[in-house]
């Protein structure tokens, strides 16, 4: 396979980040210290929250957060279908049941008409997810769960600088947690944080992350915690990118515009659209293909040195949610809909226009290869793992 002139991603490293970074390993103090200290407080002041506390994943994060709610065998917890396997995982991994909730119509957030008729008596806590980077509709599904006395959590993974009514993402639950994976817009290689203003979530966070190890009135362990902790000199990169995050959100945003300007009018590509008050930090650029030409036009762009992907998971279609809880395709099929049909193309800190005008043009070349079948009805037939 040749190496694409365009990737998906592009991982952006300044020398002023590596320098943070070995600076930190040169010191030989390489477990969580100072600088994660320092990263947290960073992190707080800009989502504007009370505490932040780093850890090893985002799904970590996750994982700790409904630990320290309280979740656990027996509790129910209300998951969209559409996200990255993570979100359904972290809930598996408390013992507690998965529930799904399908995705809104022609788009790939929750559905937050069908979330009340999932709510039982043993549901605990409602998750919501920031596909890609696109903020929920968050005023509704903060009205459901008001009336059912439930707790959000927001799995952020990619929201990092998204917002609604310019409250950014990460303030709109009883905690969230954010990933700085690669292919986020900020990276510490593999790390997470959860964010809260509850400071009992806060120090039991802190706990579970380090062998469940607390320091007051002494140092002893008063629970089988988890080795979830962040390094320093992860942190060291994540401290050095704070400096020029706003710049990079503001360069990723103009570069996801450009894509809407030159493909809104495709007959191939559907980019989404801000909805309200809704501001999108273009983590991911997301397109709707057709029926019948994701898998094909990924294919062509490959073949034209671009690296192009899926969307995310419908996870209860995935092998081990299919099998567990018995999903066929009958089942959440605008989670389906999206899985088959969602495409992700080339954005990353530092593409050029150029690089994005030979994207658009490869796209554009194929329709006419897709015009004469987008006029007639396209069965598509796939494998399911069920």
């Amino acid at each position: 396979m040749t190496k694409s002139s365009i990737p998906l991603v592009r991982l952006s490293l300044s020398d002023d980040d590596i320098a943070s970074a070995v600076e930190v390993l040169k010191s030989g103090k390489l477990i969580s210290g100072k600088t994660v200290e320092t990263f947290e407080r960073q992190l707080a002041t800009y989502l504007k929250v009370r505490y932040a506390v780093c850890v090893s994943s985002g799904t970590a994060a996750l994982h700790l957060g409904l630990l320290a709610m309280g979740i656990r065998a027996g509790d129910e917890v209300i998951v969209p279908a559409f996200s990255y396997p993570a979100s359904a995982n972290s809930v598996e991994l408390t013992g507690a049941k998965v529930v799904f909730v399908d995705s809104e119509f022609g788009g790939f957030n929750i559905d937050t008409g069908a979330i009340e008729n999932k709510i039982t008596s043993r549901t605990r806590a409602i998750m919501v997810v920031h596909n890609f980077g696109w903020p929920m509709d968050i005023n509704k599904i903060q009205s459901i769960a008001a009336r059912h006395d439930l707790p959000i959590i927001e799995d952020a993974a990619c929201a990092l600088g998204s917002s609604v009514g310019g409250s950014r993402c990460g303030n709109f639950g009883r905690l969230a947690g954010f990933s700085f994976h690669p292919r986020k817009i900020l990276t510490t290689g593999e790390g997470g944080v959860v964010v809260t203003d509850d400071s009992r979530i806060s120090e039991r966070i802190k706990e579970l992350r380090n062998h469940g190890q607390q320091y007051n009135p002494g140092p002893d362990f008063r629970a089988p915690g988890f080795n979830y902790r962040m390094t320093e000199f992860q942190a060291a990169l994540g401290v050095s990118q704070m400096k020029r995050f706003n710049a990079v959100l503001r360069a990723r945003i103009t570069a996801g515009k450009y894509y809407n300007e030159n493909l809104g009018d495709s007959r191939i590509i559907s980019p989404p659209e801000p909805q309200g008050t809704c501001k999108v930090n273009y983590q991911t650029y997301i397109g709707s293909v057709s029926d019948g030409h994701r898998d094909s036009l990924i294919k062509y762009l490959g073949e034209n040195g671009i690296e192009a992907g899926i969307g995310t998971y419908s996870i209860p279609h995935t092998s081990y949610y299919a099998e567990k809880y018995k999903i066929d395709e009958t089942q959440y099929p605008q989670s389906l809909k999206a899985y088959r049909n969602l495409i992700s193309l080339p954005l990353y800190e530092g593409i050029t226009e150029k690089e994005q005008d030979k994207v658009i043009a490869v796209i554009k070349n194929y329709l006419t290869i897709a015009i004469p079948k987008l006029d007639e009805k396209v069965t598509v037939s796939r494998e399911f793992k069920g």
